[in-house]
């Protein structure tokens, strides 16, 4: 039965649901439930009813957008008998008016909720009488035609203001909805100055759907001294743990756990070429903690001889290496092991090294799941042991911006080498340098041994510029990096550069970083000017006090959004204003150079498009050549003819997550002849990698 509407403005459109209703009656269908029946909320509602303000069953209860819904049919039932139902379709409130006639307590009303609302809140019998108001999946399609023209904000919280009036001072709103991050938006709008305090139910349980609903309770709180509204998130599944967290981020916990039952729902499926990430924490508040990436990879050629399932158990260290941390090395693992789906399984925080059966013994509860249909038991392989490898946790450094810093020391037969990481985002490895050995117990550092492509990349770019930039300067140049880490990539340039060569200046915010840097990396603050300082600021105060005085700016600040598929840079060091600000910043012949890591393809190249267009005071699309986003037929220019600036894509990875991109004037960058030469000969006397590495970078600038 066709009975969903072909556009969304038919959502308001009170003949759609009049011809609705009546295709309902057609097909016999006694009611409609949005997002599930009364079974699916029972339970949560009768709690909600049951420690209400005025917690006996006289309480006053509002159906908003009742349709035919049997919910308060279930409810009179049981003895909640003070129910008014309204909708704006005349056909189904007469129909369960005449359904009803033995709920005689209960009422029926045909109210428009967006022109006449509000008239009904303002009568004095209306005013603050109810203790609950029930929407299940109103909000939803009343906001949904007005996402286009982005009006729906201030129609969203104009009509919760409306409800808050029917409400009394302990009243509670209940809402039932797919909470689509238009409906989080809202009520962020509509709640975050206000006395409320939200319970958030995911409704796991649903059947039949590929979208998960959730039931949220509003509570309003007459007496509250707290400023910040907060959310208490609560499952009693093993899906989630239960949590609570701050108003402004429920957009980033709704999309996190709606993610995660889709994939759950949809994980036994093959799909060639499917690569999903899970990262598992043993035990989060222990600082002995153990903290793996699972990768699920279904192989792109199906045979019927491969079996179903496999896992593989990374060697450690090994992680960063392209073949476990790729999708072209997971494809060459997968048809190794011969089988349809791999489960690549790495270990990234540990204060121990633990031997490949320990990893075993610990994860392959969680593994099962992960399985292809019909699996059954499944072998879990593994690469040697890593009974050769010490790994030690030597510093935890408290933070105010990070959580935690830690830094880890490894040891192996091939390479000895420290990492930072972040517990704000474990995933991600701040820095990472080889050790070398010493005398008299002193640490050196190799900065230039096993540079990542990362490093090279922003090092070749910056190389380059600087030939330009010394053609039109008689001063030293000077180049400034937005976030220190571990200090590698100030070193690096400390090491390939004199002082009279470069200027380095590092900014970071946190002091403890930069402590870190200079205790446990081997640091020079004789070397680099290090400033503590919000990066954001420091911008904006040079590009008005020193404007276009700084030649390269690098900007390597990783964002702590965890459920942001951009992981660098964080989110408002690409917006407008500070690109305009670092334009004002930079010389003639600069440039600005962003380290990019997104796993979201279309993400990453709305980003690229916001950046183009910023930059340019005109707004035209073009791309680099090397254009990995978007289909086949969109037209590309490598330089548009308009454009005063353009950005080079360098690709750091091969799994199209990892760029660099560097944005100049057109005109500076052409007017270097002979790039691949300099590039190449740059590699070799500065001994940066071997010679099939050195091809490949060369072959970036032909």
């Amino acid at each position: 039965m066709d009975i969903l509407p072909e556009f969304l403005e038919d959502f308001t459109n009170n003949e759609y649901w009049e011809q609705f209703f009546l295709k309902l009656d057609k097909n016999k269908k006694v009611n409609f439930e949005w997002y599930g029946d009364y079974n699916l909320i029972k339970s949560k509602l009768l709690e909600s009813l049951k420690y209400s303000h005025n917690s006996n069953k006289s309480i006053n209860i509002l159906h908003i957008g009742c349709g035919n819904s049997n919910i308060p049919l279930e409810l009179y039932n049981i003895g909640y008998h003070n129910i008014v139902n309204i909708d704006f379709s005349q056909n189904v409130i007469e129909k369960m008016k005449k359904l009803c006639k033995e709920y005689y307590k209960m009422k029926w009303i045909c109210l428009d909720v967006e022109n006449d609302l509000e008239d009904f809140a303002n009568k004095e019998e209306n005013k603050g009488i109810y203790d609950i108001i029930i929407d299940k999946g109103f909000l939803d399609a009343f906001l949904s035609t007005n996402i286009l023209q982005g009006t729906y904000k201030k129609r969203g919280t104009e009509y919760f203001k409306i409800c808050s009036k029917l409400l009394n001072n302990n009243g509670k709103y209940i809402l039932i909805t797919l909470c689509q991050e238009y409906i989080s938006n809202v009520i962020i709008r509509s709640f975050y100055k206000e006395k409320v305090y939200l319970n958030i139910y995911p409704l796991f349980n649903v059947e039949d759907s590929k979208f998960l609903p959730y039931y949220i309770e509003i509570n309003k709180i007459e007496n509250s001294k707290n400023n910040i509204v907060m959310c208490f998130l609560n499952d009693d599944s093993s899906y989630i743990k239960s949590s609570n967290f701050n108003i402004w981020v429920l957009p980033k916990h709704i999309k996190e756990i709606s993610a995660l039952f889709w994939s759950k729902k949809h994980i036994k499926d093959y799909k060639p070429g499917q690569m999903i990430v899970y990262y598992l924490n043993e035990n989060e508040k222990s600082k002995d903690n153990d903290f793996y990436k699972i990768v699920i990879y279904d192989n792109e050629l199906e045979k019927i001889e491969y079996q179903l399932t496999a896992a593989l158990i990374v060697p450690f260290g090994e992680e960063l290496d392209w073949l476990y941390n790729t999708k072209k090395g997971y494809q060459e693992l997968a048809e190794q092991v011969k089988t349809k789906r791999l489960i690549i399984i790495s270990n990234h925080i540990s204060n121990k090294i633990i031997s490949n059966l320990e990893i075993t013994n610990k994860i392959s509860s969680y593994l099962s799941p992960l399985a292809l249909e019909s699996s059954g038991k499944f072998p879990i392989l593994s690469i040697g042991d890593n009974g050769h490898i010490k790994r030690k946790c030597i510093a935890y450094i408290e933070s105010d911006y990070c959580k935690e810093i830690q830094i880890y020391e490894i040891l192996s037969k091939k390479r000895n080498y420290r990492q930072m990481i972040f517990t704000s985002n474990p995933r991600l490895i701040q820095s990472e340098v080889t050790i070398l050995n010493s005398n008299n117990g002193n640490i050196e550092f190799n900065y230039l041994s096993k540079l990542s492509d990362y490093y090279i990349g922003v090092i070749l770019a910056s190389s380059l510029s600087l030939i330009n930039i010394n053609r039109y300067k008689t001063r030293t140049p000077e180049i400034i990096i937005l976030g220190l880490g571990g200090g590698i990539l100030a070193s690096v340039f400390g090491q390939l550069y004199t002082i009279d060569q470069l200027n380095i200046t590092a900014i970071e915010i946190d002091p403890n970083v930069v402590d870190a840097a200079i205790n446990y990396f081997g640091l020079f603050r004789n070397r680099i000017n290090i400033i503590i300082e919000d990066a954001f600021k420091y911008i904006e105060d040079i590009s008005k006090m020193k404007p276009n005085s700084t030649d390269i700016i690098v900007i390597d600040i990783n964002s702590n959004n965890i459920g942001d598929p951009l992981m660098c840079p964080a989110k408002h060091f690409i917006e407008p204003y500070f690109i305009e600000l670092m334009k004002l910043s930079i010389t003639e012949a600069g440039c600005i150079i962003y380290n990019i890591s997104c796993r979201d393809k279309e993400r990453k190249y709305q980003i690229y498009q916001e950046i183009i267009s910023n930059v340019n005071k005109n707004i035209i699309n073009n791309f680099n050549m090397e254009n990995k986003y978007i289909d086949s037929s969109y037209k590309l220019n490598n330089i548009n003819e308009d454009n005063e600036y353009f950005i080079q894509v360098i690709p750091t990875t091969e799994d199209d997550v990892n760029e660099i991109w560097v944005i100049q004037k057109k005109s500076i960058f052409e007017s270097l002849e002979k790039k691949h030469e300099y590039i190449d000969n740059f590699i070799k006397d500065n001994n940066l990698t071997n010679s099939e590495e050195r091809n490949k970078w060369v072959n970036k600038w032909k």
